[in-house]
């Protein structure tokens, strides 16, 4: 049986197999009882979302023809030249299918019994969903015993908190604490991540904290959504789409408007897009615009002139929402510096014009 698209409106498409599917269904019956979904398909359980009207998609023939109705019946084959290829390496991390096998970062033919040591300057970026910039130090060994054997980590290293982030559903969590477990060979990493987004507080309400956990390996990652007051998942997303809890994200109640949420949502991508640049073009290894809405902006940067240390500044910034994109000029600015001078022990200088701040920061393990 040919399943019928509909001729326009909002179609959703899910698995119930998805985490992220799960996440929004509460979402999804919402938008149904306000009589905004045109159609749902599910690729996997027709029963999912429940209280929804879904069709059967396990064919996946909906599914597919949507997809081509968005590109169009007709898909030309496109050949790539040597341009091309050169902007999805330095972009992507694409090489050429040939390429791959030469750009081995470890000979098959090599030996290997290693202990090492990470400074603070290593980072694991991810720059499509969910976006990450963590950075990581510690030990962990690295052996290869034969020819035919698989490099083998051993060891857990550990998150550096001040200037890591996830980002997803355009929003920019902080992270508070993780670990990459590395037990054996590359592909069975696992990392373990928690981040936090404060919402805004507009000042009618009690300050909410969303919590995102990401868990799995770089080609399966699991994320789960949490908060703190503890919010249904209907009510999260609300606040992460629109800063206001879904019974009012968009009744007259709500002092948010589509406009507001507009911006706020290409504020986020813009900022992503800049720090990509700028880390990329200038040779960064921070570069971060940190948002609490579209007031009290930041913008840092810096690099680490040797593994122990680093140097940068803050500038603060003000979006003008009058004309839509300059910013102000005359907020503080201040230099920063952070020296490692022991494993245990971090050494931080920050001051401006006015005033210059020591910090000590040591961390002991039992």
């Amino acid at each position: 049986m040919t399943l019928a698209l509909p001729d326009d409106g909002l179609v959703l498409v899910v698995k119930q197999d998805c985490p992220t599917c799960r996440l929004i269904a509460p979402v999804a019956q919402d938008l149904a009882r306000r009589g905004l979904l045109s159609a749902v398909y599910c690729q996997d359980d027709p029963s999912f979302p429940e209280g929804l009207d879904v069709a059967d998609d396990r064919s996946l023939e909906a599914s597919f023809r949507l997809e081509t109705t968005r590109q169009g019946d007709n898909v030309a084959s496109v050949t790539l030249t040597e341009e091309d290829w050169a902007i999805l390496q330095s972009r992507f991390g694409i090489a050429r299918p040939e390429e791959r096998e030469a750009s081995r970062w470890i000979p098959r033919d090599a030996i290997l019994d290693l202990s090492v040591n990470l400074g603070r300057d290593i980072w694991l970026r991810k720059d499509f969903a969910p976006e990450m910039a963590i950075q990581f130090t510690g030990d962990f060994t690295a052996t290869k015993a034969t020819d035919q054997e698989e490099l083998q980590l051993r060891g857990e290293i550990e998150a550096i908190t001040q200037r890591s982030y996830v980002e997803e559903f355009g929003r920019r969590f902080d992270i508070v604490e993780g670990t990459v477990r590395l037990q054996g060979p590359v592909s069975e990493a696992r990392l373990a991540a928690t981040g936090r987004y404060r919402v805004p507080n507009t000042g009618d309400g009690d300050p909410v904290t969303i919590r995102i956990s990401v868990t799995g390996g770089t080609d399966d990652l699991a994320i789960s959504l949490g908060s703190e007051p503890t919010l249904d998942n209907a009510d999260i997303v609300s606040y992460l789409a629109t800063g206001r809890p879904a019974n009012t994200a968009f009744s007259g109640e709500s002092s948010t408007s589509a406009r507001d949420i507009g911006i706020d949502l290409v504020a986020s991508q813009l900022t992503g897009s800049l720090e990509r640049f700028a880390q990329q073009e200038v040779g960064l290894d921070v570069v971060q615009i940190q948002q609490d809405g579209l007031q009290g902006t930041t913008l840092v940067a810096g690099k680490y002139v040797t593994p122990r240390l680093f140097v940068g500044f803050r500038q603060g910034m003000v979006f003008q929402p009058e004309d839509g994109h300059s910013f102000s000029e005359g907020l503080s600015a201040e230099a920063e510096a952070e020296y490692q001078a022991l494993e245990w022990l971090i050494l931080s200088v920050r001051g401006g014009t006015s005033a210059i701040r020591v910090f000590l920061e040591g961390s002991y393990g039992w």
